[in-house]
């Protein structure tokens, strides 16, 4: 009797801890809006759907209020917006905050609808397939924040056609561009080339791709055994030879396009994108001069003087 009374407190126990896990679960993970978050730690909390996946221009926001309590957004889970089930299919672009770090595996794996993604510029992890299979993605530019790309983390993104790595990144998993058919151009940012398999671009043509790299790292590229497979190999001039302090007169800046710049000294102006690309170039004589970008898309342009005694001096130029 005895023993069948231990039993029976046993299986007692074993109930009430078993409710106190599921209290604890339920008060784990709240919604707000149309998301589902899961406290990772503290105030930390990680994003995943809800009952009803979102649609349209999903914004995933920095903090969440719930119970008295705001929270930060520093994860997207696992299948956070793609499970065995169904896919958030009718997101067409998607807003991350600068509090997340990472993006679980297969978060938005098959969302066949995303077009964009404004990653965190906290970002240092994407997961395995978190964007596999979302033809719609036509373009990456991924923060200097991040470290990895796991594998499959572009894996059949078709509609896929220009995409640029940040020298941030220190590995790039297997199949992360696999089946990306769709690719038009590439842009990495190491002037010392990253060792990756060729399983990285499996069943893409590199040899019809072009490959844009720091300029004067051409020749590492073309010795390497998976990036000597693009053609043609380009060097560009990278962002960080403009930052020194602009010294030259340059107005109205931002302008819509006609930029005046005072030259004391004959000059040579060549204007170049956010990629290091030459868009424009032309002789100035002492004076004040005219740059024309009325023709490019608004955006952040550099400019850089050269003087005929070889000074250089650079020129921060926004286009509204």
């Amino acid at each position: 009797k005895s023993l069948k009374l231990k039993i029976m407190k046993q299986k007692l126990q074993f109930s009430i801890l078993l409710l106190f896990i599921n209290l604890f679960a339920f008060a784990q993970t709240f919604d707000s809006g149309n998301l589902r978050y899961t406290v990772i730690s503290g105030t930390n909390v990680s994003v995943k759907k809800a009952n009803t996946c979102p649609t349209g221009a999903l914004n995933i926001p920095a903090t969440v209020d719930y119970a008295g309590t705001t929270y930060s957004v520093t994860n997207i889970e696992f299948e956070a917006f793609s499970d065995n089930y169904s896919a958030c299919t009718a997101i067409t672009s998607v807003t991350i905050p600068n509090s997340v770090t990472t993006i679980g595996d297969f978060a938005f794996s098959s969302c066949s609808g995303l077009t964009t993604v404004n990653f965190s510029n906290a970002l240092t992890n994407i997961g395995t397939d978190a964007f596999a299979n979302c033809a719609a993605l036509t373009s990456i530019n991924l923060p200097n924040s991040l470290t990895t790309l796991s594998n499959g983390a572009f894996f059949g993104c078709t509609g896929l056609t220009t995409v640029n790595i940040p020298n941030s990144v220190t590995s790039i998993g297997n199949y992360a561009f696999g089946s990306c058919t769709g690719l038009t151009s590439f842009t990495v940012n190491w002037t010392t080339p990253l060792v990756i398999t060729a399983e990285v671009f499996f069943n893409v043509n590199t040899s019809a791709i072009p490959l844009n790299v720091p300029s004067g790292s051409e020749a590492l590229y073309e010795a390497n055994a998976v990036w000597t497979t693009f053609n043609p190999i380009n060097g560009f001039l990278g962002t960080e030879d403009f930052e020194a302090t602009t010294k030259v007169s340059v107005y109205p800046n931002p302008s819509n396009g006609l930029f005046n710049l005072e030259a004391q000294n004959n000059a040579t102006v060549t204007v170049f994108d956010m990629l290091g690309k030459q868009i424009a170039t032309q002789k100035i004589t002492v004076g004040t001069a005219t740059i024309n970008l009325s023709s490019v898309t608004a955006g952040i342009y550099f400019a850089k003087i050269t003087t005929e005694n070889n000074q250089t001096q650079p020129v921060k130029l926004i286009k509204q």
